[in-house]
């Protein structure tokens, strides 16, 4: 992840030296230093492209990524959503706003409407680390409990694996141009098309589902004491990668599209490919259970990283039925409420392993 920040950076700085000369005329109120940080997460988060924004990377970047990664709270929530509006319009101003980004008056829009949740998430970050100070004895205390997810229990088996050396670039892009959950997720892309409407409650209704499992292969589920929509967490776990690789692309509160260059994966060029990879092995790293109830949730986080780092360890192959039966025993192990919510993951989505073991 270093590497990728590091060559991120790169690539982002004579942009941020060009802004940091624009501003002093064009926006002078704005805090330029501010920028930096959003157009980082911007490109290793929401864009392959530093030119291109659209209304949702504005969301990923300001609401979900700047809570995580913000050194100075106070500072952000004063004067980080200026320095973003004056960035945009610095990269409209100078022709540098990528084509296929969403209209300038429409990121304004989008920067004005999440503003003050933007300012509201910083607070609670500032009030978290003052938190944090006085729960850093309880820590202490709980630095021995283990979760699904850490490596630490492995870390001498894992010590002793061989060593893993890449192969170069062109050889990783023919292997992952072969991945086939990247081609199911870019089948649904081109199968939702452009201006899909979806719903609130089930992004599709029960003829779409039927027809959107039948354009990727997934069989229909047998299961028929549960809504349709619940009985196909495969489908909702391909539409969300497909969403972080970007193949699909929200338009608007109720509406997604499939992005223009979708229909070409895999992609000619060996860089495209390869950034397209990672962003599915980000999405991967989040396909842990989401259960009805929070708690429950909670106790089966990490179970991606659980099964992923079992995988390693076997050098990629296991059968599944031992690794489930493996991955069962830990969460009740390892939490009070592990045990329930397994059971409550089985009867919900089947196989609490299904969504982060596929592909």
């Amino acid at each position: 992840m270093t590497d990728r920040i590091e060559a991120a950076a790169a690539e982002l700085r004579p942009l941020l030296q060009e802004f940091i000369l624009w501003a002093p005329e064009h926006a002078p109120d704005s805090d330029p230093d501010l920028v930096g940080h959003a157009a980082l997460w911007h490109r290793l988060a929401a864009s392959s492209d530093i030119h291109r924004w659209r209304r949702a990377d504005l969301r990923t970047v300001l609401l979900e990524r700047m809570p995580q990664v913000v050194e100075d709270p106070d500072r952000a929530a004063d004067g980080m959503v200026p320095a973003v509006r004056a960035y945009l319009a610095f990269l409209s101003d100078t022709g540098r706003l990528a084509r296929n980004s969403d209209a300038i008056g429409d990121l304004l829009a989008e920067l004005e409407e999440i503003e003050d949740d933007f300012v509201e998430a910083m607070e609670e970050v500032a009030d978290s680390e003052d938190d944090d100070d006085l729960a850093e004895d309880e820590e202490l205390e709980e630095a021995d409990d283990e979760g699904l997810g850490d490596f630490e229990p492995f870390a001498d088996e894992l010590g002793a694996l061989p060593t893993i050396r890449l192969r170069p670039d062109a050889e990783l892009a023919t292997a992952a141009r072969a991945v086939p959950l990247i081609a199911s997720a870019r089948d649904l892309a081109v199968w939702v098309g452009t201006e899909r409407v979806v719903g609130e409650e089930s992004l599709l209704d029960d003829d779409e589902i039927i027809e959107a499992l039948d354009a990727i292969g997934l069989p229909r589920p047998e299961r028929t004491d549960i809504p349709l929509a619940q009985a196909v967490p495969a489908l909702w776990n391909i539409w969300n990668l497909a969403v972080d690789l970007e193949f699909l692309t929200p338009v608007g509160a109720d509406t997604v599209s499939v992005d223009d260059d979708t229909a070409a994966w895999p992609f000619e060029d060996d860089e495209d490919v390869l950034d397209a990879w990672m962003l599915g092995l980000h999405s991967i790293d989040y396909g842990d259970p989401e259960l009805e109830d929070d708690e429950l949730t909670l106790a089966l986080s990490g179970l991606t990283r659980g099964l992923l780092v079992r995988l390693l360890l076997a050098q990629g192959s296991r059968p599944l039925a031992g690794l489930r039966t493996e991955l069962e025993e830990a969460a009740a192990d390892l939490d009070d409420l592990g045990a329930e919510a397994w059971a409550a993951a089985t009867s919900e989505l089947g196989d609490p392993s299904s969504p982060c073991s596929r592909g």
